[in-house]
């Protein structure tokens, strides 16, 4: 059974960026240094596999797997960042505020 969380929606962020609470197993040959305001964090670059939407339902979600950046990151009550090399694979990335609804249509 997949985890569902809360990601945020961050179109000046280039890359994804997840919490180590969602990919624990780390491979430490990926690992890289994050450079913050506030100082450096140590991360790893790793190939995640999610999914955007809900995936029981046929033509509401779209799967990725990808590399992300996995570190222990703070994003408040989510636990990632989806950035933009997950929006630029759509043609079009619209947001819907009044009913809350991401849609991305393919390319």
């Amino acid at each position: 059974m997949a985890n569902r969380t809360t990601l945020l929606l961050d179109t000046g962020a280039a890359l994804t960026t997840l919490s180590l609470k969602l990919v624990p197993a780390v491979d430490s040959s990926s690992r890289i240094t994050v450079n913050l305001a506030k100082g450096s964090v140590s991360a790893y670059r790793l190939p995640v596999g999610f999914v955007l939407g809900d995936s029981r339902l046929k033509d509401e979600h779209c799967s990725f797997y990808q590399n992300a950046i996995v570190g222990d990151f703070k994003f408040g009550e989510a636990d990632g960042v989806v950035g933009l090399d997950v929006l630029s694979s759509f043609k079009f990335v619209t947001l819907d505020f009044k009913h809350s609804v991401l849609i991305l249509e393919d390319r």
